[in-house]
């Protein structure tokens, strides 16, 4: 879960820095407006999905679990397997 007013550096910068140690790790950006520029460039990259603040839990637990369900998915084999 990444919000997108990090008060210390770019919110994309640390999108491309999770993106460099893991691929494949869900990011879902956080922001206040979900057509700020930032989130379309996040979304461009390979974002997971967006949240719009505040943020509804239960939209918050959906989003959650659907990365975590496509994060497993990729880990399997072709025949369903987990993957080594």
């Amino acid at each position: 879960l990444l919000d997108t007013s990090l008060p210390d550096m770019s919110s994309l910068d640390v999108f491309d820095q999770i993106r460099r140690r893991d691929a494949r790790v869900p990011v879902i950006v956080m922001a206040t407006d979900c057509g700020a520029e930032i989130v379309r460039d996040a979304l461009d990259r390979g974002a997971f999905g967006t949240l719009v603040k505040p943020v509804d839990l239960t939209a918050l637990c959906d989003v959650i679990r659907h990365a975590a369900d496509a994060r497993r998915t990729s880990q399997t084999t072709s025949d369903g397997r987990p993957a080594p």
